[in-house]
């Protein structure tokens, strides 16, 4: 019995794996999106944030901007955090994480007291979710993207970030006039 239940998780990893609902392609599959408003440009998103006010991406055009889709209960966007944090307190970048949790401040609140999360957290609001955004459909978390000065984006990456292959991306991201 012990037997059969040490090789239950290995297996149940590689089930889940091969439908795509674990590792690095994202922790939940988004909506496919439908008729809606004009997404627009990524400048132009503005969202709730968990203070209560709304924060505009297009602001503060001085820096490049990295916005990550997360959700509390997703640990590859737990894993990010740290690394999130540094980045937000690198001269020329600034980080924006966009919740897609359906708890709102509920859950988001203790989850960003527990991390020490110092970076601004919106609130996806329903037509984001539902892919109608300048992001368009994102089918997993986490999602990162990188918006130039001119907040286009530059990259988007799905699945966890690392220094030593997004440090690049923000460098050229940086370049860009």
């Amino acid at each position: 019995m012990a037997k059969s239940s040490r090789l239950l998780f290995p297996i149940s990893a590689l089930l889940l794996a091969g439908l795509g609902l674990l590792g690095p392609g994202g922790c939940r599959p988004a909506p496919v999106p439908g008729p809606g408003r004009d997404p627009g440009s990524p400048g132009s998103v503005v969202l709730p944030t968990l203070e209560g006010g709304t924060y505009r991406l297009g602001d503060g055009r001085d820096d490049v901007l990295v916005v990550t889709f997360f959700a509390t209960w997703c640990m590859p966007c737990i894993a990010e955090v740290p690394y999130l944090r540094t980045l937000h307190h690198r001269p020329g970048v600034r980080v924006v994480g966009i919740s897609v949790d359906e708890g709102g401040e509920k859950v988001l609140r203790p989850f960003r007291d527990h991390f020490e999360i110092d970076y601004p957290i919106l609130l996806a609001d329903e037509e984001m979710t539902l892919g109608r955004s300048p992001f368009g459909h994102i089918p997993g978390i986490p999602a990162t993207f990188v918006l130039d000065r001119r907040r286009e984006v530059h990259a988007a990456i799905l699945g966890g970030i690392a220094p030593s292959t997004f440090d690049p991306i923000l460098a050229e991201a940086a370049g860009k006039k």
